[in-house]
């Protein structure tokens, strides 16, 4: 009896602690699993979203700086400068200008880095945990984005501000200058068409009356012969 008990317990036991574990298991592992992978996905996602995001970033910003940039300052920069560059040529183009483009950028800026995110955050934010990508983000997105930004933006903004400012600059230069023009033509030329004319008169009219004189006195000196002949 006592071996017939032994092998009945046994297979009772190797039964209920086969049930018993998996329960216990499954909620002690869910348990202890959230709160490792949050620590560790933590510290692993600082490192390589660091890594990832530079490389990634830099060459998204790239492609998508340069065309998006490409349209918007095309559009507001011809809007913008038509109205600013009547004024600005007659002030100060130095001053203006900083004040202006700090004001354009920033609103252009606003607008294409929200499009620009909003992209690249729905493929990122996939992949990444909410809770994780909330903490690091913040931390890797500031180191990142101003050593990418940096680079990028000189890059980038060298290419566009060349091609768009030589097509923008053509065609405001164009309207500008006809306009500016026609009103400094008129005031310059009235005071120096009056500072011309004065110097150029004197001059004329003392060549003209030297040669008048001289046929003049001709005439003179041949009449007074004549009528000295027939006396």
């Amino acid at each position: 009896m006592e071996e017939v008990m032994e092998e009945v317990m046994e297979e009772m036991m190797e039964e209920v602690m086969e049930e018993v574990m998996e329960e216990v298991m499954e909620e002690v592992m869910e348990e202890v699993m959230e709160e490792v992978l949050e620590e560790v996905m933590e510290e692993v996602m600082e490192e390589v979203m660091e890594e990832v995001m530079e490389e990634v970033m830099e060459e998204v910003m790239e492609e998508v700086m340069e065309e998006v940039m490409e349209e918007v300052m095309e559009e507001v920069m011809e809007e913008v400068m038509e109205e600013m560059m009547e004024e600005v040529m007659e002030e100060v183009m130095e001053e203006v200008m900083e004040e202006v483009m700090e004001e354009v950028m920033e609103e252009v800026m606003e607008e294409v880095m929200e499009e620009v995110m909003e992209e690249v955050m729905e493929e990122v934010m996939e992949e990444v945990m909410e809770e994780v990508m909330e903490e690091v983000m913040e931390e890797v997105m500031e180191e990142v984005m101003e050593e990418v930004m940096e680079e990028v933006m000189e890059e980038v903004m060298e290419e566009v501000m060349e091609e768009v400012m030589e097509e923008v600059m053509e065609e405001v230069m164009e309207e500008v200058m006809e306009e500016v023009m026609e009103e400094v033509m008129e005031e310059v030329m009235e005071e120096v068409m009056e500072e011309v004319l004065e110097e150029v008169m004197e001059e004329v009219m003392e060549e003209v009356m030297e040669e008048v004189m001289e046929e003049v006195m001709e005439e003179v000196i041949a009449v007074s012969l004549s009528l000295q002949q027939s006396s």
